[in-house]
């Protein structure tokens, strides 16, 4: 049991009384704050690189698609004179990239389980696989692929298709 904290500070003062006592902790403490704190560091070093990562890829993501989109402009216009709507040139734009985004979300988790236990044996109360936070991750990672799709799809529908016909 450690001595209360007015003990302690009647001992000091009664062989120095003008010392000045700040922030009296048992050694305890302090020795789990020196151990715990690489951890912290380690663990915002990881978040820090997952948010890069995540704002790079969703970049990259719509950047790949604005231009595939583009490269299409010919084709998107000519099924939309021949009557395509909305929903069809949305559906042109996104369905591979949903496909893709899928199979990137999968090798991403497959990785995750993978690399769990690494986690597990350096922060204390990592669960073997977490699923929830699996699934929110990944319909977050869905939700930035959708933000990256619909830029380029609502882009290619209001282009003029009469115009890109004739330019090409």
């Amino acid at each position: 049991q450690p001595a209360p904290l007015a003990a302690v500070k009647q001992a000091v003062w009664s062989v120095q009384p003008d010392q000045p006592l700040f922030d009296v902790r048992p050694l305890s403490d302090v020795v789990d704050n020196m151990t715990a704190e690489p951890r912290r560091g380690l663990a915002l070093l990881l978040g820090t690189v997952a948010m890069l990562a995540v704002i790079v890829s969703g970049a990259g993501m719509f950047t790949l698609v604005t231009y595939v989109t583009t490269r299409r402009r010919r084709e998107i216009a000519l099924r939309r004179v021949i009557g395509a709507g909305l929903a069809d040139v949305v559906r042109l734009v996104s369905i591979t990239t949903i496909r893709w985004t899928c199979v990137g979300l999968a090798a991403g988790v497959a990785a995750a389980v993978a690399t769990s236990a690494l986690l597990r044996a350096n922060f204390a109360g990592v669960a073997p696989t977490s699923v929830g936070v699996f699934a929110i991750v990944s319909v977050f990672y869905l939700a930035i692929a959708a933000a990256a799709m619909s830029a380029p799809a609502i882009g290619a529908l209001r282009d003029d298709p009469a115009a890109i016909l004739r330019a090409e």
